[in-house]
């Protein structure tokens, strides 16, 4: 194999592994996953990240960014005006399901906060 396709090789496999973090953080923050498996496909993440990053001049991926860090990150690559009109649309389309998820989870905290109000008792 090509040293160039052995990077492009290992870039991809890096951008898999820290894509299926992120489509599992989602999972997690809308409270239908297991955090164990989080930290397993973290550690996946990382470690191809760092084989990648060895090989060539790619940089790693982070795998363990928070819900306001990805949103962030979407934003600063919107900004790049070389950006072509699939990695725009992708971009947009994917800062739209990150938005989804905040505003979803802050309709959970909201009813939490309602339903410990309405058990706690009554005060005199």
């Amino acid at each position: 194999m090509a040293p160039n396709q052995k990077a492009a090789e290992l870039a991809a496999e890096a951008r898999y592994a820290a894509d299926r973090v992120s489509l599992y953080q989602q999972r997690v923050f809308a409270g239908r996953a297991d955090g164990r498996r989080l930290a397993e496909l973290q550690r996946v993440a990382a470690g191809a990240a760092t084989r990648a990053a060895r090989h060539g001049d790619v940089a790693p991926a982070k795998a363990d960014m928070t819900l306001a860090e990805a949103l962030t990150d979407v934003s600063v690559k919107l900004d790049d005006p070389g950006l072509d009109a699939r990695s725009r649309k992708l971009l947009l389309q994917r800062q739209a399901e990150l938005g989804d998820l905040r505003d979803e989870l802050a309709v959970r905290a909201r009813r939490q906060a309602i339903a410990q109000h309405a058990a706690a008792p009554a005060r005199s």
